[in-house]
């Protein structure tokens, strides 16, 4: 890790092509076509619009399994990302000055 922080911070190697290359084996890359698929199939398949499929997670055109942070099953991942995202809400909506009162 040391190795690692001193290649980045001493400019010795480009910054993005290590990290290109580390999200590369981290995440299975996909043309842009092929990264779209699962949301197009989503919109235009009529097994999409089943009970069985409908809201589940969905990967490489069909439904999938999350893995276990995914599925969050304690809720305490999506109220951090709920209060999140209303703070952040709050604070644009404050700054371009759309708020009511």
């Amino acid at each position: 890790m040391l190795l690692f922080h001193l290649l980045l911070t001493s400019n010795v190697v480009d910054r993005a092509s290590i990290m290109n290359r580390i999200i590369g084996q981290v995440i299975k890359s996909k043309t842009i076509p092929q990264g779209a698929a699962t949301t197009v199939w989503a919109c235009v398949a009529p097994k999409a619009g089943t009970p069985t499929v409908r809201g589940a997670y969905l990967v490489d055109c069909g439904p999938g399994v999350p893995t276990e942070l995914g599925r969050d099953e304690k809720k305490e991942l999506r109220q951090k990302l709920w209060i999140a995202t209303e703070e952040q809400l709050n604070a644009a909506v404050q700054k371009a000055g759309l708020n009511d009162s």
